[in-house]
């Protein structure tokens, strides 16, 4: 994809139709947009520029255990630019949205994980004043190492 510098970028709280629109026209696979892009238990937002997808934040709602009653956290199950649309603010601007979102709906914090192999993302944790700690975690008894993002809103 070759964008010019007029190109606006345009984000776009996605529904059904733009969610039909990401399945033929983005890179990723159909079976992980079904399973990422959450519009009945969460929200997503889109980037696009000239009714192309370049960047996506999924967030479902995830209601947090005792001990800590009636909290409610937007999860970031998904964020992520396109190669080449990467270190222009995209990320920033798509979290910025859906922490605004996420505090109308009345949650307390925004939250993700990341592996450690994805060597961009915890600066970019930082960068957005989100707090980081490393974690473990054990998909079906596989170790991987990362650490979780989380920001109070």
């Amino acid at each position: 994809m070759n964008f010019s510098k007029k190109d606006k970028i345009k984000y776009v709280k996605m529904d059904n139709n733009l969610k039909k629109k990401w399945k033929t026209k983005s890179q990723w696979d159909e079976r992980i947009i079904e399973e990422v892009i959450h519009l009945e238990d969460g929200f997503a937002i889109s980037a696009m520029i000239n009714d192309e997808p370049i960047g996506i934040i999924s967030i479902y709602w995830k209601v947090l255990p005792n001990p800590i009653p009636h909290t409610i956290e937007g999860y970031i199950d998904v964020i992520e630019v396109v190669k080449e649309h990467r270190r222009k603010g995209i990320a920033e601007r798509l979290i910025g949205f859906a922490a605004i979102h996420a505090k109308k709906y009345g949650a307390y914090q925004l939250r993700a994980w990341s592996s450690e192999d994805k060597k961009e993302a915890i600066p970019m944790w930082r960068s957005l004043n989100f707090s980081v700690c490393p974690a473990t975690t054990y998909p079906k008894g596989h170790e991987i190492k990362g650490v979780y993002a989380t920001k109070i809103l």
